[in-house]
């Protein structure tokens, strides 16, 4: 099963006038090597493999909340001495809160939607992100192309699929594309860059980078750094 990669695009810096105005995105591909094929997989098999994933875990965290909440469970205790004891554990979870305050009384509506809270928990979008693994591109900008306008912001998280073993050669390219408009007759790239998916230490690269950019089309007999 392939690996997902959240690639965050933030800015394309120092751009001025050196490209024509128009509305601009990024394209991000996983390739197998520096000017290789795309690495390719079936979004909506592996779609269906992250949802059986998340069905487990949700299932994994229900059972735990309901051993923990066993009257009879016991944990290892020190005496005095130095020896060990076993003791009954303190109540925890759902009837944590109903055994410690007997005003409180937990309804069967309050048993359903917190077992609801247990199986999917609610989605903030502040801190949490839609993956759609078909979508590799960025939201499109508009740049004027001005001496003033020093960089073009996307701030767009792409969602790139990798090997669950990548290789070392294993790349990612980036296409910043100039969208068709009525002065222009066709989407076309106006420059690219690649970057390595592993790092010296054979693990995935995580933090912020800079990826320089060349002027053109990607060019497929370039073949090294």
């Amino acid at each position: 099963m392939p690996q997902s990669l959240l690639v965050k695009v933030r800015t394309v810096r120092c751009l001025k006038d050196k490209v024509s105005s128009g509305h601009y995105l990024v394209i991000v591909h996983a390739l197998d090597r520096i000017g290789g094929n795309r690495i390719k997989f079936d979004h909506i098999k592996t779609e269906g493999y992250y949802k059986v994933i998340s069905k487990n875990l949700r299932e994994f965290s229900q059972k735990k909340r309901a051993f923990l909440n066993q009257e009879n469970r016991q944990v290892e205790e020190q005496r005095h001495d130095g020896t060990l004891q076993y003791k009954k554990a303190d109540a925890t979870g759902a009837n944590f809160f109903k055994a410690n305050n007997p005003d409180i009384e937990m309804h069967k509506d309050d048993q359903s939607e917190y077992s609801n809270e247990l199986s999917a928990s609610s989605v903030d979008f502040n801190q949490h992100l839609l993956i759609d693994f078909e979508r590799t591109y960025t939201r499109y900008t508009r740049f004027n192309s001005r001496a003033i306008d020093e960089n073009l912001e996307f701030e767009d998280t792409v969602t790139v699929l990798i090997p669950s073993k990548p290789q070392t050669t294993n790349v990612l390219l980036f296409q910043l594309i100039l969208l068709e408009s009525e002065s222009i007759p066709k989407d076309y790239t106006v420059g690219w860059g690649v970057f390595p998916v592993l790092n010296s230490d054979f693990n995935i690269n995580e933090g912020k980078y800079k990826v320089p950019l060349m002027f053109g089309n990607v060019d497929p007999s370039l073949d090294r750094f």
